[in-house]
C-alpha cells in the first residue's frame, strides 16, 4: 500500500499527522503502547495499517504531509525551506496543529479554523551523562539522547494528550524510552 491509499483508507479515522525526525514517532508508539492505545501506524518504513480510531501517518516529506489531511499535526521541520512546503491550510476545521513557538509568526499566518497549541523548548540538565527534563512535577530521567527529541518533547506531550494520555501518563512512559 502507497501512502496515498494509506491516507484515502483513514479518511473515517482520526488522522495524525507527524511531521518530524523518525524518533518522534518511535516515540508516539512507545507512549501509545505504553498505555495500550489502540492505533494504525504508516511509514515509509511501516506499513501498520488496519481500522482503528486514530491513524498515525509519519512522514518526512512535505508533499506526503499535504496529502494527509491531518485532523491532528505535530510539525517539527528541520529548516526553513522544509516548513515553507507545508500546506498547514490543508488541516481539517476543528483540527490541531501543534508547533514550536518559534515558528509562532509563520504559524499566525496559516489559514483555517483549527486550534494552534505551541510548546516551548524543553529545560533540561545533566548530571553523570544522564539527562533530566525539567517539569512542573520534578525532574524525569531521559533515557534519551538524541537532542531534537528533547528539545521538542513537549510538543510530543501534547499530542498524546491529544490521544487522552494525561500529562504524568506521559512521563511515566517517557522514562521507559531508550534512544
Amino acid at each position: 500500500m502507497n501512502f496515498q491509499e494509506a491516507v484515502s483508507n483513514a479518511k473515517n479515522s482520526t488522522r495524525i499527522a507527524v511531521f518530524a525526525p523518525k524518533i518522534f514517532a518511535d516515540c508516539l508508539q512507545h507512549c501509545l503502547n505504553f498505555h495500550q492505545v489502540t492505533f494504525s501506524f504508516f511509514s515509509d518504513e511501516n506499513q501498520n495499517v488496519f481500522a482503528t480510531d486514530f491513524q498515525i501517518f509519519h512522514t518526512e516529506n512535505p508533499e506526503e504531509f499535504n496529502l494527509i489531511k491531518p485532523n491532528i499535526a505535530l510539525i517539527i521541520p528541520q529548516s526553513e525551506a522544509e516548513f515553507a512546503k507545508l500546506n498547514l491550510g490543508e488541516i481539517i476545521n476543528g483540527g490541531v496543529l501543534i508547533y514550536n513557538e518559534d515558528l509562532e509568526h509563520q504559524i499566525s499566518e496559516t489559514p483555517g479554523f483549527f486550534r494552534k497549541l505551541s510548546f516551548q523548548i524543553a529545560e533540561t540538565t545533566t548530571d553523570n551523562f544522564q539527562n533530566f527534563l525539567e517539569t512542573d512535577f520534578s525532574q524525569i530521567p531521559l533515557q534519551i539522547s538524541d537532542r531534537t527529541l528533547i528539545e521538542n518533547i513537549f510538543g510530543l506531550k501534547i499530542l498524546c494528550q491529544q490521544t487522552q494520555i494525561m500529562e504524568e501518563d506521559f512521563y511515566e512512559a517517557l522514562m521507559e524510552f531508550r534512544a
